[in-house]
C-alpha cells in the first residue's frame, strides 16, 4: 500500500510554540507512534504495527462522504468496457428485498453482469471452473492456496504485466485499489489435480459435486488477483466487515482472452469532507482492554495490527446512497485457551473520534 507507515517503532514528536508579550501560548502537536510492543495483561499482548496515510498528522485525518457516481449510475458504461463487442442477449432489473440488480445476460463466453450500488459482478463460464479449484481460507481444511504460489509468471503473459492491464480497468472504472496485492497462479495442471481434490472430498462427505471440466491445457492458464479499495491511502472497509469476511473486497481472474472474472463488493466513491480529531491508538489499546476485560474467557488476546480506515455504515439502497465513518480497525490473533495449537483472527473496529465500537 503506498504511503502506509509500516515500521514497528515507537517515536513521539513534541513541538512547543512560545508566543511573546504578557501571555504564551503552547500548541502540542503530537505524531501517532508507527507501532507498540507491550503486554497490557496477562492475557493481552501487543505486537502491533499501527497502519495510517502519511499525511495523517497531529492527530487529525479524513472524514469523508459519498462522491460521484455509484455503480450502479455507472451501468452502461460499465457494460461496455467489460462486453467491448456488445454482445449482451438481454438485460433486467431484479430486485432482491430493498436492493436493486441490474443483470446483464452475455452470450459470448456464456457471461453474466451483475450490478447494484456498491457491488460489480462479472464472470464467464470459465470463471466458475477456476473458483471450483481454489480454497483461498487457511482456517478451513480444503485449503490450497499455497499450491499457487509457488510460480510468479505463466507463459502467456508476465505476471506484473497482467496486474497492469487489470489496473487500466479498475481506473476507468474510477476504482482505487491497494498496491497489497495477493495474486495465485493458476497453472492448469495443478488446477487439474487440484479439481479431482474436490471432486473426491465432496463424494466422500456426500455434498454438492463441483461441475468439472475434466480436460485442463495451457489455456485454462491464468492469474488470481485479489486485493481491497482504497482512498487516498485509506482502506475503504465494505459495509459488511469482521469474522468469516475477507478484508479483500476485489478480485479478478485474467488469463490469455483478459478478464474472466471481476468482482468488486462494497464499493462507494468517496470525497473529503471535513478533517476530525482522531484518538490515539494507544488509546484504542485502552478501550480493547476494556473490550477484552469484559469477556469470560481464558484465552490470549494478541493485537497485531492497528489500522486507521474509512467504514461504509448506514446504507440507503432506496436512495442509493450510504454514511462513511473513520474507524481503527484491530486485528487480533486469539489463542484458544483450551486448545493451544488453534488459534484464529478476530477483527474489532473503534469510531476513530468516539471509541464507540462498531
Amino acid at each position: 500500500m503506498k504511503n502506509i507507515i509500516r515500521i514497528i517503532s515507537l517515536i513521539f514528536v513534541v513541538t512547543a510554540i512560545g508566543g511573546c508579550g504578557k501571555s504564551q501560548q503552547h500548541q502540542k502537536s503530537t505524531d501517532f507512534p508507527k507501532g507498540m510492543k507491550t503486554e497490557l495483561t496477562e492475557q493481552i499482548k501487543v505486537n502491533a504495527e499501527f497502519q495510517y496515510p502519511e499525511n495523517c498528522k497531529n492527530g487529525k485525518c479524513a472524514e469523508t462522504q459519498i462522491s460521484g457516481q455509484t455503480l450502479w449510475d455507472k451501468q452502461e458504461e460499465i457494460a461496455q468496457l467489460l462486453v467491448q463487442d456488445g454482445n449482451i442477449t438481454n438485460e433486467y432489473i431484479d430486485d432482491y428485498g430493498t436492493v436493486q440488480y441490474k443483470i446483464y445476460e452475455i452470450a459470448e463466453n456464456n457471461a453474466t453482469l451483475v450490478i447494484s450500488d456498491d457491488n460489480l459482478n462479472y464472470a464467464t463460464a470459465q470463471a466458475s471452473y477456476i473458483n471450483n479449484v481454489l480454497f483461498s481460507d487457511s482456517h478451513f481444511d480444503d485449503y490450497n492456496g499455497n499450491k499457487y504460489q509457488d510460480k510468479t509468471d505463466l507463459p502467456f503473459m508476465p505476471q506484473k504485466e497482467a496486474w497492469k492491464n487489470v489496473s487500466e480497468v479498475l481506473d476507468k472504472l474510477g476504482v482505487d485499489v491497494s498496491d497489497d496485492v495477493i495474486c495465485y497462479v493458476m497453472e492448469h495442471s495443478i488446477m487439474s489435480e487440484e479439481e479431482k481434490k474436490a471432486i473426491a472430498r465432496a463424494e466422500e462427505e456426500d455434498t454438492k459435486i463441483p461441475t468439472a471440466k475434466t480436460q485442463w491445457t495451457e489455456d485454462d492458464d491464468c492469474y488470481y488477483f485479489m486485493t481491497y479499495t482504497t482512498w487516498q491511502d485509506y482502506p475503504v472497509l465494505p459495509p459488511v466487515m469482521g469474522e468469516g469476511f475477507d478484508e479483500n473486497n476485489v478480485s479478478v481472474i485474467y488469463n490469455k482472452n483478459g478478464i474472466q472474472s471481476l468482482s468488486i463488493n462494497g464499493y462507494y466513491p468517496l470525497e473529503l469532507k471535513n478533517e476530525v480529531e482522531v484518538v490515539s491508538p494507544e488509546m484504542v489499546l485502552k478501550a480493547l482492554e476494556k473490550y477484552f476485560g469484559n469477556i469470560i474467557s481464558d484465552d490470549i488476546y494478541e493485537v497485531q495490527r492497528i489500522s486507521l480506515c474509512q467504514k461504509v455504515v448506514q446504507v440507503n439502497p432506496d436512495k442509493h446512497s450510504a454514511e462513511i465513518e473513520p474507524v481503527w480497525e484491530c486485528r487480533v490473533l486469539v489463542k484458544n485457551s483450551d486448545l493451544p495449537d488453534s488459534s484464529y483472527l478476530q477483527k474489532i473496529y473503534f469510531h476513530a473520534e468516539t471509541l464507540k465500537v462498531m
